[in-house]
């Protein structure tokens, strides 16, 4: 699957309402960008291979995909 970019090393705070997981929490999460849009994103071990695509380390940093302030 080719995408743009990916980020990889990342916590998300989706805000997806969940009883158990607060703010929609995903960690140790990757999320792909295709043509500017979030392509995927989720756990790192769930996501399908990305051949060739340039890597972000988001060194354990939270990302809250979407967030429009």
């Amino acid at each position: 699957m080719q995408v743009d970019w990916i980020i990889k090393n990342i916590n998300l705070a989706t805000m997806q309402t969940h009883e158990a997981v607060p703010y929609g929490q995903i960690k140790d999460a990757l999320l792909a960008v295709k043509d500017g849009k979030i392509f995927w994103l989720g756990k790192h071990n769930d996501a399908p291979p990305f051949p060739d695509t340039q890597v972000i380390d988001g060194d354990g940093c939270w990302l809250t995909p979407g967030l429009i302030d």
